[in-house]
């Protein structure tokens, strides 16, 4: 009813988050909604995040999966860096780092804090997140930050 009345898909509300960033972070149907509107599934709110990267951060994976065949960019970041990869790894979604990791995420790629998914993952206790990367060959001994690694991430 309010989209057939031309609201504006696209405005960002005073949390700054897009209303299809809004409905990435767990209603399907109206996802699809607004990218049958117009929604940009592009568009960045104010923290940098694309409505990939809500759906990821939720663990959503029939909305990652719309998400991806329309085109979102799995590359994205937000301000901070975080890549798809990183933000599904702290919130410790397995199904969609598996999924990120079959369509060519890095398993290697840093964050601003040169944090890799593997240390996320080690940090936030993401056991069969851990495990999955030592599988893919993910770089064990990667240094972020002052010269952390995965296993001091994990202790």
């Amino acid at each position: 009813m309010l989209l057939d009345s031309d609201a504006d898909v696209e405005r960002h509300h005073d949390e700054a988050e897009t209303p299809l960033s809004l409905a990435a972070s767990g209603h399907q149907a109206v996802v699809e909604l607004l990218l049958d509107s117009g929604a940009d599934i592009g568009l960045v709110d104010t923290f940098g995040a694309t409505p990939l990267l809500h759906a990821c951060r939720h663990g959503h994976m029939g909305i990652f999966n719309l998400l991806v065949s329309k085109g979102a960019n799995m590359a994205s970041a937000k301000k901070a860096g975080e890549t798809a990869l990183c933000v599904t790894c702290e919130a410790g979604h397995l199904s969609v780092v598996q999924a990120l990791l079959n369509m060519g995420a890095d398993a290697n790629a840093g964050d601003a804090r040169e944090r890799t998914p593997l240390m996320i993952a080690a940090w936030y206790g993401g056991e069969d997140i851990v495990l999955l990367f030592l599988e893919k060959g993910a770089q064990v001994n990667a240094e972020g930050e002052q010269g952390m690694t995965a296993l001091a991430f994990a202790v």
